[in-house]
């Protein structure tokens, strides 16, 4: 019966495929299905398409069994109950890539045969296992003794727990170094932070000292701005007599009376440049004062500057500081976990090295 369904299986597979050696006169073979002939060109259907040929360029079309179709006639002569005979159509599968069908008559062999050693080989070396008289595939034999199917293949259990400790381990290493690298960005804005409150700090004491010795010049300025207005009202003073002195004189040159009236000329113009210089004298005093005053306003504005910058500084330092800690706090717990992983792994190691066993 079970022979009957088998050939059964093969008659349905070969009406499904067949294929026709076409030899050209050119000598070229071309393998496919013919579709049509009308006598005049042949179309054929390829894997890819379908071709048509004219057929004076045909030398022959020759039906070619397709690997089903052989499979079919072989079993009709197959003697089932020997051993040898189910090993050779096994054999033969096997070279056509009809795996599946290799396996069933190497098993067939194995089975009429305990001791063909040949068939016994070639199922082990496709991981199958007899098992209280009955061949088992891997996925039926291994999951029967709890092996775990891990990165597409059959694993012992102590392998597994290696391997996904394995993983587990290198997960934390990733983790460890990337929690590295967060401390140490921390430690660097830490530092920047503080960097830029002792920059304030040492700009607040710069400008405050100078802001001191400003405001400590404004009243000297001051006394030279009260001293030059004297000297120009002397000045004005000593033009307006000298101004009178001329006038006397002038007069006098008029009536061709003695007189004087040069040197009165002379004497006037001297006091008016002095006049002019006092002058000049008050206003480099007043604009002294006022670039001091100026001065100062700027350094105390800047002083406010800095210290509302030192105040930011201090605040950030602060942060990043608590940052820094919280970063160092998780990161000795990542090497802690790294450690436990590292530790879980090489035992898991040892213990699947230690009992590793023969597949």
């Amino acid at each position: 019966m079970k022979r009957a369904l088998v050939l059964a299986a093969l008659v349905l597979a070969a009406g499904r495929a067949r294929a026709d050696l076409i030899t050209l006169k050119d000598g070229r073979v071309i393998e496919g299905d013919v579709i049509s002939d009308d006598g005049n060109v042949v179309k054929v259907k390829l894997r890819m398409g379908a071709i048509t040929l004219e057929k004076d360029k045909i030398a022959s079309i020759e039906e070619k069994l397709t690997p089903e179709q052989e499979y079919a006639e072989r079993m009709k002569d197959l003697d089932e109950k020997d051993a040898k005979s189910q090993f050779e159509l096994a054999e033969w599968l096997e070279s056509v890539k009809l795996e599946k069908d290799a396996i069933r008559h190497f098993i067939a062999a194995a089975t009429l045969d305990p001791d063909f050693k040949a068939a016994s080989d070639e199922l082990a070396s496709r991981d199958w296992h007899l098992v209280a008289g009955e061949w088992q595939d891997p996925d039926t034999y291994y999951q029967g003794r709890g092996w775990v199917r891990f990165e597409g293949r059959w694993t012992h259990p102590l392998e597994y727990s290696w391997r996904l400790s394995q993983q587990i381990r290198k997960k934390m290493d990733e983790r460890l170094a990337a929690g590295r690298a967060a401390a140490l960005r921390e430690r660097h804005a830490r530092e920047r932070a503080e960097a830029s409150r002792d920059a304030a700090a040492r700009a607040i004491v710069a400008r405050t000292r100078e802001h001191a010795d400003t405001e400590a010049a404004i009243p000297g300025a001051e006394a030279d701005v009260k001293a030059a207005d004297r000297s120009r009202d002397s000045a004005e003073r000593a033009v307006e007599r000298a101004q009178w002195f001329y006038d006397q004189e002038r007069l006098r040159a008029q009536r061709e009376e003695p007189n004087v009236a040069g040197q009165a000329d002379l004497d006037l113009r001297r006091a008016k440049k002095a006049f002019a210089m006092a002058e000049f004298d008050l206003s480099q005093a007043e604009r002294r004062v006022a670039d001091l005053e100026k001065l100062a306003a700027s350094l105390g504005a800047a002083i406010s500057a800095a210290e509302a910058g030192e105040a930011k500084a201090e605040k950030d330092a602060k942060a990043a500081a608590a940052a820094e800690a919280e970063a160092l706090a998780g990161l000795q717990e990542l090497e802690q976990l790294a450690a436990a992983a590292k530790s879980e792994e090489e035992k898991a190691k040892g213990a699947w090295e230690k009992a590793k066993p023969v597949r």
